[in-house]
């Protein structure tokens, strides 16, 4: 391990340099940035600060009275799993007897001078002040930036200047805390592209000015949102880190057709299940203004056995020929909606009847059967050839339409009922059965 005399403190000649550079709530750990490299993305959340306060749970603020003073997370050098890739545990003293390990890039492949053969691999090393790699000579000497860090542009001859205008390899990004705008979607209900899990995949968009171009949107928490690719790594660090810090994404130029910036933007693609509310739940906005992104629930409609005329519950009346003709036929709705919802008939039809054939009512309470299983099922009758169309609200707000695909059939078969000399013929050889139950009974008994 390679050790650093560096002393942790109050960087109050920092601190005169803060009107140019927003003060970040916490460590941002970016989401969706140029990199595809996961691994490495954690690294561009390094933020200025001023003590430890600033930087949050898991994190230490490290600097010096020239440099300036940035967030660093705590590592564990005895970790079974190690450092990410990319990146090392580094000692650093924090007073003259006590240090302590922080997460830092590993400076062994840089973009730089570091690369010349006069000096030793082994002597470059991260300066946490500088965010940069470099080595000591009669002070510390910048000579690169880890190769990962860099973007496909910077070569050899650029990488001064990008040293120079990000005050180091890092990119610090500041959090914005202004108003945003959620592009309005309908979330994706096409359940037959669900996965095995039943997930389906979903995307938000979400704008703001040009002026927001490169700064991050943090996030606290995700309800029914399990964010694909890369992204899922670095929320996974959030949750090692602490509680102190946050994940988020960067808002990049949104373009017109004719690669004209219009604006800022951000697309989240995540996993959801269909049948659940989904919230996005983002960093307070200015003055305390919650922002919170919610995706209703999507609302599946089916019947379960449309016009049959086998149905033994369909419902038959006398004829004029005296057979039995189907009147009504039975059929069950059913609703899958999130579990504990109120789902009500919010527009019935004509053809939407009860048992006695009475129009059911609008309001009619769908009951979940069974308790928790997100199914609402709700018997009803139709008359033959005819259709029908409905609606319901989940929670008296989401409503969701159906109509009934064909209509029920007017040809079902009759059914005979049975004349007087039939129904004499079955009682007298009901008779005859019991007779002969009751003779056998009796030779039993005389036996014994």
């Amino acid at each position: 391990m390679r050790t650093l005399s560096i002393v942790v403190f109050l960087s109050l000649f920092f601190s005169s340099l803060l009107h140019t550079q927003k003060l970040a709530r916490n460590p941002i750990m970016v989401i969706n940035c140029e990199t595809d490299d996961a691994r490495i993305k954690f690294l561009q959340m390094i933020t200025v600060c001023e003590d430890n306060s600033d930087c949050g749970e898991g994190f230490i603020c490290v600097g010096n009275f020239y440099d300036g003073s940035y967030c660093y997370p705590v590592c564990d050098p005895d970790s079974e799993e190690g450092p990410p890739e990319g990146t090392i545990c580094m000692e650093i003293f924090i007073n003259e007897i006590t240090t302590v390990y922080i997460l830092v890039p590993d400076c062994s492949i840089t973009i730089g001078e570091c690369e010349y053969e006069y000096i030793d691999e082994d002597d470059v090393y991260w300066d946490p002040a500088r965010r940069a790699c470099g080595f000591e000579t009669e002070g510390f000497s910048t000579c690169g930036c880890p190769e990962y860090f860099v973007p496909e542009d910077i070569d050899y001859e650029a990488i001064d200047d990008y040293i120079n205008t990000n005050n180091g390899c890092i990119q610090t990004v500041p959090c914005y805390d202004g108003e945003i705008i959620v592009e309005n979607r309908e979330p994706n209900c096409d359940f037959e592209s669900a996965d095995e899990n039943g997930m389906v995949t979903d995307s938000i968009i979400i704008r703001a000015g040009i002026a927001q171009i490169g700064q991050a949107l943090s996030v606290q928490q995700l309800i029914n949102c399990e964010l694909t690719g890369d992204e899922n790594f670095v929320l996974a660090l959030a949750d090692i880190f602490g509680e102190g810090v946050d994940a988020g994404w960067v808002f990049k130029e949104e373009e017109d057709d004719d690669m004209n910036v219009i604006g800022a933007i951000i697309v989240i693609e995540f996993q959801r299940d269909p049948f659940e509310e989904t919230q996005i739940v983002l960093s307070p906005g200015v003055d305390g203004m919650e922002r919170i992104i919610t995706i209703q629930a999507c609302v599946e409609i089916s019947i379960s056995d449309p016009c049959s005329c086998e149905n033994p519950q369909n419902i038959r009346v006398p004829s004029a020929t005296g057979s039995l003709a189907l009147s009504l036929f039975h059929d069950i709705l059913t609703v899958m909606a999130p579990t504990g919802s109120l789902v009500t008939l919010n527009m019935t039809n004509e053809n939407f009847l009860n048992a006695l054939g009475e129009e059911i009512d609008i309001d009619t309470v769908i009951p979940e059967t069974p308790p928790g299983s997100g199914m609402f099922q709700l018997e009803f009758y139709r008359p033959p050839g005819t259709m029908f169309n409905i609606s319901v609200l989940i929670n008296e707000g989401n409503e969701t339409q159906f109509m009934s695909d064909v209509a029920c059939p007017e040809d079902c078969p009759l059914i005979q009922i049975p004349a007087i000399g039939t129904w004499a013929l079955l009682i007298m050889s009901l008779l005859m059965l019991i007779l002969a139950v009751a003779f056998i009974q009796q030779r039993r008994v005389v036996r014994l």
